[in-house]
């Protein structure tokens, strides 16, 4: 593993020269990247860039929106944050296949940035917040690249909740998922538990599923 700087966060690179570039949106520890990335060796060489987030309703809210839990709304920073993406993604791995992932709202904004940007290929939107109040439509009106390849998933019981807004996600996906097989590369994958299970494990299948063109096996079942 190399491990290295950038303006961003972190990136770490398989030894050997890698054939894609992951940009995972974070706000964890060190140690979770790291795991990620062991979790993913057995993959074709590649390289994660680790990108470090503090404030996630503002800077990761595509668009503003009001409270869903609490008092904090989404002030939809969104844009400012893409454009610091854009600026910081390494030059040394330009012209490989450039995939974005997270998780939550964080999957949000990487299916967001898949329609906003040029930059990336593919996302993984995992156990994202399909919720977000606008989503069906704007993704109905955004433009979208015919080659690009989106992986998305929900924990099967994350739409059974007391708060009116997240009850509306499973909905959501499904409708998302309709739209997006009709109109590029997708699949949509189910997981056991809530929003809380197993997040590494989901990251990685996303993670997976999206270098399977550089050569990986496909997601384990």
């Amino acid at each position: 593993m190399v491990i290295s700087p950038w303006d961003g966060g972190t990136i770490y690179a398989t030894d050997a020269a890698p054939r894609s570039l992951l940009v995972y949106l974070a706000s964890g520890e060190r140690e979770d990247a790291e795991a990620l990335f062991h979790a993913l060796e057995g993959s074709a060489p590649f390289a994660l860039a680790v990108f470090r987030l503090c404030d996630w309703n503002s800077e990761l809210s595509p668009w503003p929106a009001e409270a869903v839990f609490g008092d904090e709304g989404f002030s939809g920073h969104g844009c400012e944050t893409l454009s610091r993406l854009e600026s910081a993604l390494p030059a040394a791995y330009a012209g490989l296949p450039c995939h974005i992932g997270g998780y939550s709202l964080a999957g949000l904004f990487a299916l967001w940035a898949l329609h906003e940007s040029r930059a990336f290929s593919g996302c993984a939107a995992v156990s994202a917040s399909f919720w977000y109040p606008g989503l069906p439509d704007y993704v109905r009106s955004a433009p979208l690249s015919e080659d690009a390849r989106i992986y998305l998933s929900l924990g099967k019981k994350e739409s059974k909740s007391r708060n009116r807004q997240m009850r509306t996600v499973a909905a959501a996906l499904n409708e998302l998922y309709e739209y997006y097989a009709s109109h590029c590369v997708c699949t949509l994958e189910w997981n056991e538990g809530n929003h809380f299970t197993e997040p590494l494990e989901r990251m990685r299948r996303g993670f997976a599923w999206l270098l399977e063109d550089e050569g990986t096996t496909s997601v384990s079942e």
